[in-house]
């Protein structure tokens, strides 16, 4: 998928953010849970996972922690509910590099060997599972920063924003935080 591409696919879905955050956030309230996004979860059975689904953003995520000294590494899965297409990835987190900064490193194998699962093991899963979903590779959704408008739940940026935020932003990225995007 090319960077066009999405940008054709973030301005077809991005009037559906509000309706479907909304949709997603009162099916939670009456602990109405999507059948789809547990099946996700079944494939991780062995593993301590973090769902984010409950974050007002229209899309689900979760995280499966690692704590390494000096390092949170985790495995991330996001499904934006707007736009057919998802992304996962590995992403290590050294806090405080600098001042005030985070760098985050993210990549498409792990550095450690600490998960039970392979990237293109979950990629297949999930294609099962939502078989019209495309996966999109992190290098196009963090290699470039672009000015697409704000991101709902985000604010404005000097440097712009990364195709990241628009589609899957559950926890915005500060100003100055460093990414070393790696294949």
């Amino acid at each position: 998928m090319e960077l066009e591409m999405l940008k054709n696919l973030h301005e077809t879905y991005k009037s559906q953010w509000v309706p479907r955050t909304e949709r997603k956030i009162n099916r939670l309230i009456q602990e109405m849970e999507d059948p789809k996004w547990r099946k996700i979860f079944a494939f991780f059975k062995d593993e301590d996972v973090f769902d984010y689904s409950y974050i007002q953003s229209p899309s689900h995520a979760l995280c499966v922690p690692k704590v390494v000294p000096n390092n949170e590494i985790g495995f991330n899965l996001y499904m934006p509910m707007e736009a057919p297409i998802f992304t996962c990835f590995y992403m290590q987190i050294n806090f405080g590099f600098s001042a005030k900064n985070t760098r985050y490193t993210i990549s498409s194998s792990s550095p450690d060997k600490k998960f039970n699962f392979i990237l293109q093991d979950v990629i297949n899963h999930v294609k099962n599972i939502y078989p019209e979903y495309q996966y999109v590779p992190h290098h196009l959704l963090f290699g470039k920063r672009v000015d697409w408008g704000v991101p709902m739940g985000s604010f404005e940026k000097k440097e712009g924003h990364f195709i990241f935020e628009y589609f899957f932003n559950t926890f915005p990225f500060s100003e100055g935080d460093e990414m070393v995007v790696l294949e």
